[in-house]
Parts: structure tokens; sequence; C-alpha cells
């Protein structure tokens, strides 16, 4: 097994906490754009409804067909 070394100086433990892996509790606030296209079939549409609801808190859905709107 291998040895964990203990920092003796004050440099050396900061260098240690720095290089430890973090753990990232706070997300930004990002949404999720769920568009549905023209011409969409059914199976997408449930894809894009399961996406929808695992994102539910940060996702936006738009239900309508629109010839308008275009994702990209």
């Amino acid at each position: 097994m291998l040895k964990i070394k203990t920092p003796k100086s004050g440099k050396a433990r900061q260098v240690i906490e720095k290089r430890a892996p973090k753990l990232v509790t706070v997300e930004s606030g990002k949404k999720t754009l769920i568009l549905q296209g023209a011409k969409t079939s059914k199976v997408l549409n449930v894809v894009l409804t399961e996406i929808y609801q695992l994102n539910k808190g940060s996702a936006v859905r738009y239900t309508r067909k629109s010839e308008n709107i275009r994702p990209i």
C-alpha cells in the first residue's frame, strides 16, 4: 500500500489542498430549452418528454409545432 505523507509546512499544506479533488455542490443556473420541430415523430416526442421530466426544474419545453422556430 502507498503511504500517505502529511505536509510539514504551511506552503506544502496549501499545495496539497489545492491539488485535492473538489466537490461541486452548486450548479450554474442554466436552463435546458426543449423544442419540438415541425416534423418530429412520435418516438422523438416521447424522448423529448422524458428528457424534460428528468430536468424538470431547469428545463423549458415548447410543445407547439411552429414553422418559424428553428433549433439550428
